[in-house]
């Protein structure tokens, strides 16, 4: 697991909503503006009032302390490729995290996305405190973060991710310093992982333990001789230093303390007094070596025969590329396709509901028909919709991975070479682990095997109702799995098989396409929860008329999302569910309901 704390905007006044909008919404890809991360697939969590007002409760509490520029802090958990880690794992991480760097009580908005290989959370943090209104700028928080994937990783049985802490006899301990590399800033170190080439800055860092021993010599020209060695220069910059390359004066140098803290311009001052140039002697020599983004070549062929390798990865990556625009436009026709159909229904129905209404039908005739046009309706809207997405999830766009290895299979050798390279690097990261784990056996340990997901899938509802007219009253009856299950009598949907999941779901969807979004429950106070809790868990998208068991339905909604804190959920009347209210309206009925 690793912590990341991206890079802040240029101007420093990073903003809530676009963050929170960010955070829950859709993505979409660039170039061919397919949808490739669904809102409805993103699990949010939040102790504000709701998501869609988090953004605005956070600006309103940070604007109480008026110090505060940037109130905003984000950061980003994620876990390794082909970690499948649940819901619930992942929040506990937010959660730990931020304990972690000192915002235990903060707003927060935690989402989690997984439309990449590297399964991930999101943290949108308020630095300001809602009731303090003190503000948090953590210290040093990249090292908090790093000790808290570690404790994660231990508590959860994740394997162990390198960096400035490590698992060691199955406890966490610093590494020396000597042993890790300085963190590079996100940017240097984004560019190092998309280019392959080294930068500046890593480059100098390689020779950090050599200019730090110049510091402690306690002379400049010391530090400028071991600085020339490595064909580097270091210039005063403000208040600190800036690092050069001499080969290249124009390059972008990089600040002195992000090379070694001691480089700093406060701690270099003080260690060897007012900043002195080099002298001619020190000028006269000749840097052993020199900054070159890619390594110097050697003579046995082994470079040009890496080079063969990696152009041939990159033209593989090219063409696994290709494919998947090729695949993102299809996608993109058949939810076009699905959006047409849709469309083309909802038209169909509004005229044959027209038709039948001009028809002079009698009254019993007439509701029966409406009655049994919306139940199709409803039934081919679910079809269009499942159809659509069971092609998506057929046709779903692999990962890199995974494509590699079918290609593998076929015999191409840049994806056996790419397999085989990612097979190294994770067998050095197998050999740490299980020396770690011999370890843990020594002591003893109970291990936990990780399931990967498994998405049910969604019940045939719909699909399985055959229905019966009474011509008498033009009541409809319809019957799921051969009994009676629901009844339609124009002004509300009775459901006859009140203690099955199945019929009430198939009465609610049935009722939201006569009455529309929002209901109205009657019956008992068992049935109405039981009601409320199928809406939810099947996602239904229908809210409720009466406050009670709409403020229940949040509630319900919330718990469902992983929601801890339920104090700050609506107001105290909304949030308690008034059971006297609702027995005392049992067995009424209402307008458009439900029983």
């Amino acid at each position: 697991m690793i912590a990341k704390v991206p890079a802040k905007r240029n101007d420093g006044n990073s903003s809530f909503s676009t963050l929170g909008k960010y955070l829950v919404s859709e993505k979409l890809d660039k170039e061919t503006g397919e949808i490739v991360r669904d809102a409805r697939d993103v699990h949010v969590e939040t102790n504000c009032l709701s998501v869609n007002t988090a953004a605005a409760e956070m600006r309103a509490v940070a604007e109480m302390n008026g110090r505060v520029n940037d109130p905003v802090y984000h950061a980003v958990i994620s876990w390794r490729e082909g970690e499948q880690p649940n819901d619930k794992q992942m929040m506990d991480a937010a959660r730990q995290a931020q304990a972690a760097i000192g915002m235990d009580g903060h707003q927060f908005v935690y989402a989690i996305h997984r439309e990449t290989d590297n399964h991930h959370v999101h943290m949108m943090v308020n630095r300001v405190h809602p009731d303090t209104h003190k503000a948090v700028y953590p210290d040093r928080d990249f090292y908090k973060l790093d000790k808290c994937m570690r404790e994660v990783e231990l508590a959860q049985g994740w394997q162990h991710d390198r960096g400035p802490y490590a698992v060691v006899d199955g406890k966490i301990e610093r590494t020396k310093r000597e042993a890790v590399a300085p963190p590079l800033p996100t940017k240097a170190r984004d560019l190092e992982a998309a280019t392959g080439c080294q930068s500046l800055l890593s480059y100098s860092q390689a020779a950090s333990p050599e200019l730090v021993a110049a510091v402690d010599a306690g002379d400049w020209q010391a530090l400028h001789a071991s600085l020339r060695k490595h064909g580097l220069e270091i210039r005063e910059a403000g208040q600190g230093f800036k690092i050069y390359d001499i080969a290249d004066p124009s390059a972008t140098p990089v600040k002195a303390s992000d090379v070694a803290p001691a480089l700093g311009g406060g701690k270099l001052k003080k260690r060897l007094g007012e900043f002195q140039k080099p002298l001619r002697i020190v000028l006269a020599e000749k840097p052993v070596r020199t900054y070159n983004p890619y390594r110097e070549k050697q003579q046995d062929g082994r470079d040009e025969r890496r080079e063969a390798r990696a152009a041939a990865r990159l033209a593989l990556r090219q063409q696994f590329d290709t494919e998947k625009r090729q695949q993102l436009v299809h996608h993109k026709e058949q939810r076009e396709a699905e959006k047409f159909a849709l469309s083309d229904l909802a038209m169909r129905t509004r005229a044959e509901r027209e038709r039948i209404k001009l028809q002079g039908l009698p009254a019993e005739d007439r509701r029966a028909r409406l009655s049994v046009l919306a139940m199709t309706a409803a039934a081919e809207r679910e079809r269009i919709k499942r159809t659509g997405v069971d092609q998506r999830e057929a046709e779903k766009v692999k990962g890199y991975r995974s494509w590699c290895g079918d290609r593998a299979t076929q015999g191409n050798p840049a994806a056996i070479a790419q397999l085989k390279g990612w097979e190294y690097q994770e067998s050095r990261r197998r050999r740490a682990g299980e020396r770690e784990e011999e370890a843990a056996a020594a002591r003893g340990a109970i291990r936990a095997e990780v399931l990967a997901h498994d998405t049910p899938a969604k019940p045939l509802v719909l699909d399985e109702v055959a229905w019966s007219v009474d011509r008498r009253t033009g009541d409809v009856t319809y019957r799921l799995r051969g009994v009676d299950a629901l009844r339609d009598t124009g002004r509300q949907v009775s459901v006859l098989q009140p203690t099955d999941d199945l019929s009430i779901e198939a009465g609610l969807r049935l009722a939201a396409q006569k009455f529309g979004s929002t209901l109205t429950l009657t019956g008992s106070t068992e049935f109405q929860q039981r009601a409320v809790r199928v809406a939810v868990e099947q996602g239904l998208g229908v809210r409720f008329a009466d406050p009670a068991i709409e403020a229940y339905r949040l509630q319900i909604q919330q718990q469902r999302d992983g929601q801890r804190n339920q104090k700050e959920i609506g107001n105290a009347k909304r949030s308690e569910w008034d059971h006297r209210q609702i027995q005392n309206r049992d067995g009424r009925s209402n307008g458009r309901e439900g029983r």
